[in-house]
C-alpha cells in the first residue's frame, strides 16, 4: 500500500530525494541549500510537493500537520495546501482559509475568490480581478501581478484610485491576499495527490 512521506534534507545529500532535486531541479544546487519533499511512496516514489530554501525553521509544520487539519477529499483544501505549503506555515492560516472571508458571495469579484472561501491565493485570481475593474490586457495584468507579488508600491501606486466594486482596488488585494502574495495553482499535483486519496485507505 503507497503511503504519504516527508523528507527534509541537504540538497547535496546522496539518497534518492536529494538525487531526484539535483537532476529536475539542477540550479537549485547554487541557490539553496536544503529542500522538502512531500512523495507517494509506491514502488518508487511520486514528488507532489517540492520546495528548496536556506535555513531551517526552528519548528517545522510539516504536511502532514496540514492534512490533519483538513478534508483529504476536498480538492479545493488539497489545492490550497500543494500550491502555498511552506515549513513555517502557521495553523491560523489555514483555519483563515478554511472559514470563508465573506460567506456571502456577491458580485463579481466574490465569483473570482469562490473558490478560495473568498480569500486571494492564485495568480489567476488577482489578474482577473484587475481586468475586470480596469478593462486593461492581460500584459498590464501580468505586471500589476508581478508588482504586487515583488511589493513594489511606487508601481502599484498608479492603481490606488481605481474603485473595485465599492472599495479601493489595492485595499481589497492587500486584504484579501492572506499570504501576502498569489501562487501558481499546482492542478496536475492535485490531481495525483487526489487519486491518492480517493483509491488508499490511508
Amino acid at each position: 500500500m503507497s503511503k504519504i512521506k516527508e523528507y527534509t534534507g541537504r540538497i547535496n545529500d546522496e539518497n534518492k530525494v536529494a538525487k531526484y532535486v539535483k537532476v529536475n531541479h539542477s540550479s537549485w544546487t547554487n541557490e539553496f541549500e536544503y529542500f522538502h519533499a512531500v512523495c507517494i511512496a509506491d514502488q518508487g516514489f511520486t514528488v507532489v510537493l517540492l520546495n528548496a530554501f536556506n535555513n531551517l525553521p526552528e519548528v517545522e509544520f510539516r504536511f502532514s500537520d496540514f492534512l490533519a487539519m483538513i478534508q483529504k477529499n476536498n480538492i479545493r483544501h488539497l489545492l490550497f495546501g500543494l500550491s502555498t505549503f511552506s515549513l513555517n506555515m502557521q495553523k491560523e492560516t489555514i483555519r483563515k482559509f478554511l472559514n470563508s472571508f465573506n460567506p456571502r458571495i456577491e458580485g463579481p469579484m466574490d465569483q473570482i475568490l469562490m473558490e478560495t472561501n473568498g480569500w486571494l491565493l492564485y495568480n489567476y485570481q488577482i489578474e482577473a480581478i484587475f481586468k475586470c475593474v480596469t478593462g486593461l490586457d492581460d500584459e498590464d495584468a501580468n505586471r500589476f501581478r508581478r508588482n504586487f507579488n515583488k511589493k513594489k508600491m511606487k508601481e502599484l501606486s498608479q492603481y490606488k484610485t481605481i474603485d473595485c466594486f465599492g472599495e479601493n482596488l489595492l485595499d481589497v488585494i492587500f486584504k484579501r491576499a492572506l499570504l501576502g502574495v498569489t501562487y501558481h495553482p499546482k492542478y496536475e499535483n492535485l490531481q495525483v495527490l487526489f487519486n491518492h486519496f480517493t483509491n488508499t485507505k490511508n
